[in-house]
């Protein structure tokens, strides 16, 4: 697959955002077909359709299997930009930023958790939730 990506890379034109992304993700689609056509690799025949299925959930933009390949790999680049960044910032507000960029909490849940943290040892849990809730830790 690596020599069709290095063929076909010419060919490719970014036209928005993600573009390559999802150009890769219809090569990858297109050489899984090919190579389940070819007479030398042809599987066992199974009486359904799946794999066609998924080839073309896969090329559909649109689709949950889509979806996902551009999630995982949204992920994947967020950790690695992370890593690349880590020695530039306090561990407090990298452990913020990977829980709402790359574990997908809602801001507000991380500083009320945080904020729930550092107050455990000056308040009890009741007036913690009692302070925040009514405003009073930020009036």
């Amino acid at each position: 697959m690596l020599k069709i990506v290095v063929q076909k890379l010419p060919d490719f034109e970014r036209r928005r955002e993600g573009s390559f992304r999802a150009w890769l993700r219809v090569v990858t689609a297109n050489c899984l077909r090919a190579h389940w056509r070819s007479e030398k690799y042809r599987p066992l025949a199974t009486g359904d359709s799946e794999f066609l299925q998924k080839l073309q959930e896969l090329e559909d933009p649109d689709s949950a299997l889509a979806q996902a390949w551009d999630a995982e790999h949204d992920r994947h680049v967020a950790r690695r930009l992370l890593e690349l960044i880590e020695p530039q910032f306090e561990p407090a507000t990298l452990v913020a930023f990977r829980k709402v960029v790359i574990e997908g909490l809602k801001p507000a849940r991380v500083i009320l958790g945080q904020l729930r943290h550092e107050l455990a040892g000056l308040l009890s849990e009741d007036e913690i939730s009692g302070q925040v809730l009514t405003g009073g830790v930020f009036s």
